[in-house]
Parts: C-alpha cells; sequence; structure tokens
C-alpha cells in the first residue's frame, strides 16, 4: 500500500513526538504530509483471519474471560498435566488483532510451564506476530492478562 501524501494548510509546522512528526499550528515551511497507511505483518494477518486454536473448550481445568478498554473480548483456555499446558485455546470478539494475538498466545503457550506461560510479555507476543500496529498493542496486552489471570484462577490453586 502505497502512502497518501497531502499538502498542509500555511498555519501548520512539524513537531517531533517520541521520534514522530506530528502536526500543529505554525510555519508551513513543509510543503507534504504523509499519512501512512496501518500495515500487518504476514504471520499478524495469517493468525488474525485463520486461527488454529480459535473455540471454546468443554471442561477447561483452567480458563478466564476479560473484557478490552475498546470493547474486544477475550476468553482463554488451558488443560493441564501437572503443572504443564497441554491445550489452549480462545474465543475473541474482536477485530484481526484480537484474534491474531490469542491465536499465537495459545501456540506459544502450549507444552510450556504455567510459571513460564505466566512469565510471557505483551512485547514477546507482539514479537511473535512480527509486530503490530501501536494502536492494536493492547490486544496484546488483553491476551496475555486473560492467560495471566486464568493460570492465577484455576481450581486447586
Amino acid at each position: 500500500m502505497e502512502a497518501q501524501k497531502i499538502r498542509p494548510q500555511n498555519e501548520t509546522s512539524s513537531h517531533e513526538i517520541a521520534g514522530e512528526k506530528t502536526w500543529s499550528g505554525g510555519d508551513a515551511s513543509l510543503s507534504t504530509i504523509e499519512l501512512r497507511p496501518v500495515t500487518f505483518s504476514a504471520k499478524a494477518i495469517q493468525h488474525g483471519r485463520h486461527p488454529t486454536n480459535a473455540g471454546r473448550m468443554e471442561d477447561p481445568d483452567a480458563s478466564a474471560s476479560r473484557v478490552g478498554w475498546c470493547g474486544e473480548m477475550m476468553e482463554l483456555y488451558l488443560r493441564l498435566d501437572g503443572d504443564r499446558i497441554t491445550e489452549a485455546s480462545f474465543w475473541a470478539d474482536g477485530c484481526l488483532s484480537t484474534m491474531a494475538c490469542g491465536d499465537m498466545l495459545t501456540t506459544i503457550a502450549r507444552g510450556m510451564t504455567l510459571e513460564g506461560a505466566a512469565a510471557i510479555t505483551p512485547e514477546q507476543l507482539i514479537a511473535a506476530l512480527d509486530g503490530l500496529p501501536y494502536k492494536s498493542h493492547h490486544c496484546a496486552e488483553l491476551s496475555v492478562e486473560t492467560l495471566r489471570e486464568a493460570i492465577a484462577g484455576r481450581p486447586g490453586r
């Protein structure tokens, strides 16, 4: 996808915040603003559009459900053998990023110990997806928080 270029009005100028250019009132010395489309990695698209671990699990050993701040919902299910995750699945109502995060997280967690799975960070999940747009980072946070809640709230703990 190609970036779209537009001409700013005379009252705009560029300011740099956290390495990104933003626009506000002032000098019109710059002649164009580049609008870049949001892009997803091939891995994020694959996991988001064709999740392999999507589905509610019958009689899980541990589960949790959370709602994110922008309205997406994540349910996570675990089947355990001692302290090792043998099966993991999720159910989500959300965008491509929510689906991709749920699918990748359950893929990563399968075979891990509960302690190892609880240590997964949103940043590790994002890296496993070969990145996510910044506006989708909260989906990784929601997924990881749901996994941690399932681990912490399992019966017999």
